[in-house]
This record gives structure tokens, C-alpha cells and sequence, in this order.
């Protein structure tokens, strides 16, 4: 993982990475980081070959990158913690079972004020789209990355699949490989 807002890699011990070969569904669980969530951020994530198989039991190919990004309270995916999100908030409030994109930014499957205490936080709170990596990415990480496809040229669905589940709880790597 990479987050291209601040530059950083997460280290291996942030995070865990289970894959199901049954059910060819890929679990990262973000267990170290920030009580289980990412920071707010463009993100990165690439995957190496081994084990891993599409539908038709192919292996990911070498350079397979889902580009992404985290913001909290942006229930409608737009970059922006705006009225808009706080609108899907009020519309589900108390109301259960839910996801984050009809406004349970803390994922405990309920909209209630412990989801308007972190909309009202991260209120006015934008996210640019993420430019070239910064200047702190060590050079072997840049070069790497940059061999990789482009992940700009990727269909926006990348960006969007996630709104009704956490970000990258659980991925279908079918959908990962019919796109590189």
C-alpha cells in the first residue's frame, strides 16, 4: 500500500491480507492502522503474483494496482464532505442495517450520532485527486510504481465500488484482473 497523499508505504504490520481461493475474494484487514481504518488519503495498492487467481483460475498479472481513495463522511464518493453527505445522514439516521454510503461512517451497521460527530469533524473537508507521487517516496518505490500501469487509465468503477462496503474489506479479484 501506498498512500500518494502523504508518500508513505504502510508497512506489512498494519495490515493483513487473507484470500479465499474458493470464493476468490481477497480480504485486507486494516487492523493496526487508526482503530482499523485508513487515514484520509489517495492510496495505492499493488499486488505481486502467487496464488491469487482470477475466475478462470489465470494468476494476477505482475503490476495488478487498484488506485483508490479513503475520506471520511463522504457518503457520496465526490472528494468532498459536503451538505450532500450530511443529507444522506439525516435521511437514514437511526436507522439499521446500513452502510457507509447511506451514512454509517464508523461501519457498526447503524446511522447515529457517533456517525454525525464524525461527519460534523471532517465537515468542509475536500480530497484532491491524486498528481504524481511526492518528492519523499523513496526512489526504489518510485521507480517500481512507475512501471506499473497507469492507474489514472483505469475505468472509474475502482474509485467507486467500494461506497456500499469499507474501503477494501472484501475485493473480488475477478473484477481486479478483467481491468488491467
Amino acid at each position: 500500500f501506498t498512500n500518494f497523499t502523504t508518500g508513505q508505504v504502510l508497512p506489512g504490520d498494519q495490515y493483513s491480507f487473507t484470500y479465499d481461493p474458493a470464493a476468490r475474494v481477497a480480504t485486507i484487514d486494516f487492523n493496526a492502522v487508526s482503530g482499523g481504518f485508513l487515514p484520509d488519503g489517495n492510496y495505492q495498492l499493488s499486488f505481486t503474483p502467487g496464488g491469487v487467481t482470477d475466475l478462470s483460475g489465470n494468476p494476477l498479472a505482475l503490476g495488478t494496482v487498484i488506485s483508490f481513495y479513503t475520506l471520511a463522511a463522504d457518503a457520496n464518493r465526490d472528494r468532498s464532505v459536503t451538505l450532500d453527505d450530511f443529507t444522506v445522514l439525516a435521511a437514514n439516521f437511526g436507522a439499521t442495517p446500513r452502510v457507509f454510503s447511506q451514512g454509517d461512517f464508523n461501519y457498526d451497521d447503524a446511522v447515529n450520532l457517533d456517525d454525525f460527530t464524525i461527519l460534523a469533524a471532517n465537515f468542509g473537508k475536500t480530497l484532491p485527486a491524486p498528481g504524481p507521487l511526492p518528492a519523499n517516496v523513496p526512489r526504489a518505490i518510485s521507480t517500481a510504481i512507475s512501471t506499473l500501469p497507469n492507474p489514472a487509465a483505469k475505468p472509474a468503477t475502482y474509485d467507486n465500488q467500494f461506497s456500499g462496503t469499507r474501503i477494501i474489506d472484501e475485493l473480488s479479484l475477478a473484477s481486479l484482473t478483467s481491468n488491467t
